[in-house]
């Protein structure tokens, strides 16, 4: 069974058909058009910010001891290392921490012999009272 064009693409009249298709074609590009300008102009916009600060400043509305009346933001990043300041806050650190001891397990085991040898005298019974508290 053969089928004829206008039951086989949905159109009676082929050239209306390909317009059709043209025109879907056409709609299509230009969504993807605007898409991209669309992507593209919201990278731009996040890349270069067009706010506060960005702008440049006017330094004559500004005075010496005044409170600026908006936030000011440098355009670059700038860190700078205060040796002696530094050094100082170590020194206020280190204060704060308190002493570790180290313990000299020696003289533990020299008292444990004194305390063992004062046991000794007071255990002998040898010896009398007056001599074993000397």
């Amino acid at each position: 069974m053969q089928m004829r064009w206008s039951e086989d693409n949905g159109s009676k009249d082929p050239k209306k058909r390909q317009n059709v298709d043209a025109l879907f074609l056409t709609r299509l590009r230009m969504h993807w058009w605007l898409l991209g300008v669309i992507v593209l102009s919201v990278a731009f916009f996040v890349a270069y910010p067009q706010g506060e600060q960005r702008k440049f400043l006017d330094l004559d509305k500004f005075q010496v001891g005044e409170k600026s009346l908006r936030d000011v933001f440098a355009p670059t990043d700038a860190s700078y290392y205060d040796e002696i300041a530094t050094e100082e806050e170590k020194q206020k650190a280190s204060a704060k921490v308190p002493p570790v001891f180290d313990l000299e397990f020696q003289r533990l085991e020299d008292a444990e012999n004194e305390f063992k040898i004062i046991r000794q005298v007071r255990a002998n019974q040898l010896l009398d009272e007056e001599q074993k508290n000397c």
